[in-house]
């Protein structure tokens, strides 16, 4: 997750992209920064397993990109802004400094568009 996050592009944090899940494997097998010195950071903290894959995200990707250059600010910075209280259930704030982009249910949007030829009303498609 930690290798995820620090990668620029956005994508859905919860169904991840072959091609994201591929570099991040890389990025740890390398040991790249700044993978390294997060993973080193976040094993430090307590408590870390039991925050959300969002948080972290959130956390990785809100920080300052040199932070990771000094540890003892970037310690400072996970104590500082690692907050999150129900860690099943993150906030849409948290999602969104995560850069999480859900992606439509296909299911859901064929539905929709099938409804909307057969001449059903449907919010977002149809002319009100």
């Amino acid at each position: 997750e930690i290798a995820m996050a620090t990668l620029p592009m956005d994508f859905n944090i919860y169904e991840l992209p072959g091609s994201v899940y591929r570099r991040a494997k890389e990025i740890v097998k390398k040991k790249e920064s700044p993978f390294k010195e997060w993973s080193a950071a976040l094993r430090a903290t307590p408590g870390i397993l039991d925050y959300s894959r969002a948080a972290i995200f959130a956390l990785i990707r809100s920080a300052h990109p040199e932070f990771y250059h000094y540890p003892g600010r970037l310690q400072g910075y996970i104590n500082a802004n690692l907050t999150e209280t129900d860690h099943e259930n993150p906030t849409e704030e948290a999602l969104t400094a995560a850069r999480h982009t859900p992606e439509k249910d296909a299911v859901e949007e064929a539905n929709r568009q099938l409804a909307a030829a057969r001449g059903e009303y449907v919010e977002g498609i149809s002319d009100p």
